[in-house]
Order: structure tokens, then C-alpha cells, then sequence
């Protein structure tokens, strides 16, 4: 509780928006650790692992630098690490939510939130990727 205001909400993108870079990352660190372990073959094995690791990086990274939280008064999205860009809306200006999701975020149980305001220059935040999209939605 932060004084009256009473979070609802706070979350991240799901590591489940980035299984693609974390299948193909596991991918390259396990052909990596075969070739590393191949007579011959271990310094085709570290270049095979070390873009495996990057892209394993980069999908935390995106998860930790993006995060959502709805209050009793306020939604907002922060994203960025280094410097940070917060969007922010009242409860009271909140006209409509909408989940959508492909096929391939149903069956990972991910999608995205968006929240469209009645401000008139359609102020729209949208949190992508969360888990379980339709219980932050509602």
C-alpha cells in the first residue's frame, strides 16, 4: 500500500513473449557444449555458445526493463534500464481495456493488456506479453 493508493497490480512481461530467443539460445549453448566437447572442435563450440548467451540476455533484460503496475488511481508502464521511461494515466481516465492474443500467446498463457484513456490525444498504454492477460484486465 503506498498511503491510500493500493496496488492491484505489478508485474513484467512474461518470459514466455520471449520463447523464441530462449529456445534458439538454448540451442546454440547446447551444440556449443557438444562441439566443446569434440576433439578438434572447441573453439567452433565457444562460438556457437556465446551467441546462445546473448540472446538469453537480451530476453531478461527485456523482461526486467519493462514493468506494470495498476493502483487504485494509477496505470502505469515503465520501461528502460538505463533511462527509464515511465507512462502513466488516472483510474478515472480509463475509458476501455482490451486483451488480445495470437494463437501461439494462448497456448503460452501470455498476451497483451491495452488501456485506452478518454484523453483526447488517445493515450494508450499497453502491457505486452504479461501472464494470464485477461485476470490483469479485469
Amino acid at each position: 500500500m503506498r498511503g491510500t493508493e493500493q496496488v492491484i497490480y505489478e508485474g513484467h512481461t512474461s518470459w514466455a513473449k520471449y520463447w523464441y530467443l530462449i529456445g534458439m539460445g538454448g540451442l546454440f549453448i547446447t551444440a556449443g557444449i557438444q562441439l566443446v566437447n569434440s576433439p578438434g572442435a572447441e573453439d567452433t563450440g565457444y562460438l556457437f555458445a556465446v551467441p546462445g548467451f546473448l540472446l538469453i540476455g537480451t530476453a531478461y533484460l527485456n523482461v526486467k526493463a519493462t514493468s506494470y503496475t495498476v493502483t487504485s488511481r494509477r496505470v502505469s508502464q515503465k520501461s528502460g534500464l538505463l533511462s527509464p521511461h515511465t507512462s502513466e494515466v488516472a483510474v478515472s481516465d480509463v475509458e476501455h481495456v482490451r486483451v488480445e492474443q495470437s494463437s501461439t500467446e494462448r497456448l503460452l498463457g501470455i498476451g497483451n493488456v491495452t488501456i485506452t484513456t478518454t484523453d483526447p490525444s488517445g493515450t494508450e498504454i499497453v502491457f505486452g506479453g504479461v501472464h494470464n492477460p485477461r485476470k490483469v484486465a479485469g
